[in-house]
Parts: structure tokens; C-alpha cells; sequence
């Protein structure tokens, strides 16, 4: 009678378990994609950034401690495909050499494909562009989140874009 009593409490023990292994399998497959998504842009910045601090050229003719203090962050604009086809300055340095060295190093860059999941719409990409190593500019937490910012602010703007309507 204890071993029939015992089969009768696992059962809906083993079948609650095995409800509950399913549930978090269907969860974790569900976001496994949103997780990739979040890695490839990770993975399309730090390329993008890799790729442009390649591209920043030297100003002598700006003083090294006004270099290393100042950034600028251009807005990179892309089509549909992914390609860059414009770029503006959003946050400029204040220096006009600095300035156009920010726009001259961002349309040199070579971009990486962008990921699937960035494509299909118009996008503009916030770029923070450094004039010395990133990690020597006291202000690159600001920087950055006022990139972040324009980020959103953009993103927002392309939300309440109606359908059909040009984006960027």
C-alpha cells in the first residue's frame, strides 16, 4: 500500500516537472533570438568602433590636451540595406579641425555588414568619435550618454514615423 501511495504522489510530480522543463525550454528558446539580436548589434559597435578609431588621424595643429579632451559624435545615416549613405555632425567639438576630422574618419570607415536584425529600415546611428584613446577623455562617460540619448531620441522619432512614410 506505501509503494502504490508513493507512485500515486510522483506521478503528478514527475508530470508537474515535466511541465515546468517544457515551460522554461519554450521560454529560453523564445528569447534566445532576442539575446542574439542584443549580441550581433554588441558585436556591429565594437567593430564599428575598432574600425573608426583606425580611421581617426592625428591633428597637430590642435594641442594634445585639447585632443584628448574632446569628442565629437556624428550620426551615421543608413539605408534600408545597411549601407552608410550620409553622415552629420550631431555634437560638434566646438574646434572646426577636430569637427571635420570627425566627419572626414566616420565616411572612411570601412562598416562590417550589419547584422539582419538592423536592417530593413532606415537607421541613424549615433558614432562617438575620440581624438585620443577613448579611456584618456575625462568627459567619455558624458559622451556617452549623450549618445545614448540621441539614440533614443532618434529611435523614438522613427517609431512615431507613420508607415510608408521615409525614415532617417
Amino acid at each position: 500500500m506505501f509503494a502504490k501511495a508513493s507512485q500515486n504522489v510522483r506521478q503528478p510530480i514527475l508530470s508537474l516537472l515535466g511541465a515546468v522543463a517544457a515551460s522554461t525550454l519554450a521560454l529560453g528558446l523564445a528569447v534566445a533570438p532576442a539575446r542574439a539580436t542584443g549580441d550581433e548589434r554588441r558585436e556591429w559597435t565594437a567593430r564599428v568602433s575598432g574600425s573608426l578609431q583606425n580611421q581617426v588621424r592625428d591633428v597637430p595643429s590642435v594641442p594634445a590636451a585639447i585632443r584628448t579632451q574632446k569628442a565629437a559624435i556624428v550620426a551615421a545615416h543608413f539605408d534600408r540595406e545597411g549601407r552608410l549613405y550620409a553622415t552629420s555632425l550631431d555634437v560638434p567639438t566646438g574646434n572646426r579641425i577636430l569637427d571635420d576630422e570627425a566627419l572626414r574618419a566616420v565616411n572612411a570607415t570601412a562598416f562590417p555588414p550589419m547584422p539582419a536584425s538592423m536592417r530593413g529600415r532606415v537607421r541613424v546611428v549615433p558614432v562617438e568619435v575620440f581624438f585620443s584613446t577613448p579611456g584618456a577623455n575625462r568627459a567619455r562617460p558624458q559622451v556617452r550618454r549623450t549618445a545614448l540619448d540621441l539614440a533614443a531620441r532618434i529611435q523614438k522619432f522613427h517609431a512615431e514615423v507613420p508607415a510608408g512614410q521615409p525614415q532617417g
